[in-house]
């Protein structure tokens, strides 16, 4: 964020240590899309050893959604007596239907509704575009108000999964929590493909940091407000990528690796569980130590690997662990 947008988070990082959070030095994802990293994460597993040779090759993402909704977390923690809740921001692959409790907040659009109604004249009706925006708006507001009250103690212990589409485009939040002015076409655009149907490279960097630092502040209030109620929450909080300005989505030669492949963890975690933790740790280790420190679950650690792949060729994979390190 220094080296790309100018923008310095260092007071984000050091409010979530003072809060007893570890921040990994050098953390890095370990995919590039958000549907393949999640995945992976909440599956405590690499794609290529999770899906079959022939599922890779087909380079659909419908195998995915199986994966997300009933992943090997939420089974092993349900397994152990876990209510498992979710949280969402109407992101359509990312609902976790199949949570005993789900906040699902969904757009009304689909990603091929969203691209189709972008090539009709509605998409320059500021009414209907402005509508898209603060709904979205919206959804991030009451995910955290959500995640905020979930924190209190109950009966039966609980699993709260919540993915916030933020900082990462549609942009709706300047620094102070303000609306932006609507960048139509409405849609989830990110990378090149911001740069090719929304905005200019200067709209991502003026209006991503201006994003992240509101995100930052609700971030550090839901926080104070889980560890008010429930002081010895575990809290697993991680980018399922990084900024993407220089991300190309179809060409790895014209991609700035270390951007979007940087992503912030913070983990909050019994000692027990703490000292274990590292500063190249990726996602596909955290719950894996977790697990198996907590609930003496035989998952040994994994190699540290991370892989780039084309949005439309997501399982066609080239290992950049060397080079983002």
């Amino acid at each position: 964020l220094q080296r790309v947008f100018g923008y310095d988070n260092s007071w984000f990082v050091q409010a979530l240590e003072k809060r007893g959070f570890y921040v990994p030095k050098w953390s890095h994802s370990n995919y590039c899309q958000t549907e393949l990293s999640l995945a992976s994460t909440l599956n405590l597993g690499y794609l290529q050893d999770l899906l079959s040779e022939k599922v890779l090759a087909a380079q659909s993402r419908i195998p995915l959604d199986e994966l997300l909704n009933d992943s090997k977390l939420a089974k092993s923690l349900r397994g152990q007596g876990y209510v498992i809740a979710s949280i969402t921001t109407g992101f359509p692959p990312i609902t976790f239907n199949l949570s005993d409790v789900n906040a699902y907040s969904k757009s009304g659009l689909s990603l091929f509704e969203t691209a189709l109604l972008n090539k009709t004249p509605l998409s320059a009706n500021d009414r209907i575009i402005g509508s898209a925006f603060e709904m979205h708006r919206v959804e991030i507001k009451e995910a955290f108000a959500s995640l905020a009250s979930l924190g209190p103690k109950s009966a039966r212990p609980k699993l709260v999964l919540t993915h916030i589409l933020a900082p990462h485009p549609p942009f709706v939040f300047e620094a102070d929590g303000s609306p932006t002015k609507n960048q139509a076409p409405y849609g989830f655009f990110d990378a090149s493909d911001y740069l090719d149907n929304i905005g200019k490279p200067s709209d991502y960097v003026k209006r991503y940091p201006a994003q992240a630092e509101y995100v930052s502040k609700r971030v550090i209030e839901t926080m104070d407000k889980i560890l008010g109620a429930n002081p010895n929450a575990v809290i697993v909080m991680e980018g399922d990528h990084g900024s993407k300005l220089g991300l190309n989505q179809t060409k790895i030669e014209k991609t700035d690796l270390q951007e979007c492949m940087s992503n912030l963890e913070a983990f909050r975690m019994p000692d027990s569980v703490a000292k274990k933790l590292y500063p190249e740790i990726t996602p596909v280790n955290s719950f894996r130590i977790l697990l198996s420190d907590l609930f003496k679950m035989d998952l040994p650690q994994l190699p540290d690997r991370s892989w780039y792949s084309p949005f439309n060729a997501p399982f066609t994979f080239t290992e950049v662990t060397t080079r983002i390190h």
